[in-house]
């Protein structure tokens, strides 16, 4: 494969990947608003939107890597960052493509470990929601008179007559 090609190969693949980690961004910022709102089906769907596009990412990943492989061993390199720009101008492309698939990459982390965060929070707030809770329901239950002589089938007291004459 002739290495200018190969070169503008790796920049479609780049273009195709930054488009897709755009909306994949528009998803992981889409999820901030549905924990938010505790809107558990659009935040599923927006997982399952996200797995979608990271199965295309993922097989654009391995066409990349596939002809990056190829590219430097037909230049006898062992890094992309040693094409020469002035023997292959198109390389230049490809670098910012990269850097700008870096940037959106860790904005995406970013707001994902966000995200991540907000539910930690919230599903911590649950746990200490759910154990007072239990010492409520612990609490009033110390108070019934389950084995009481006076008590019904319901754990209730039921009227008692004190007769005080004798």
């Amino acid at each position: 494969m002739n290495a200018n090609k190969a070169i503008d190969e790796l920049i479609d693949i780049s273009k195709e990947k930054y488009s897709l980690l755009t909306k994949y961004k528009n998803f992981t910022n889409s999820e901030k608003i549905h924990i938010r709102n505790s809107n558990i089906e659009l935040l599923l769907d927006d997982i399952n939107n996200k797995n979608e596009l990271q199965k295309k990412i993922d097989s654009l990943d391995l066409r990349f890597y596939s002809i990056l492989k190829d590219l430097k061993n037909e230049l006898k390199i062992d890094s992309f960052e040693k094409i020469n720009p002035k023997i292959y101008p198109n390389i230049l492309t490809l670098q910012t493509i990269i850097k700008d698939i870096m940037e959106i990459l860790k904005g995406i982390k970013d707001e994902h470990d966000s995200n991540k965060n907000v539910i930690k929070k919230d599903f911590e707030e649950l746990k200490s929601n759910m154990k007072d809770f239990n010492r409520n329901k612990r609490i009033t239950g110390a108070y019934r008179a389950r084995n009481s002589p006076y008590s019904n089938t319901h754990g209730q007291i039921s009227g008692v007559f004190i007769d005080n004459k004798k």
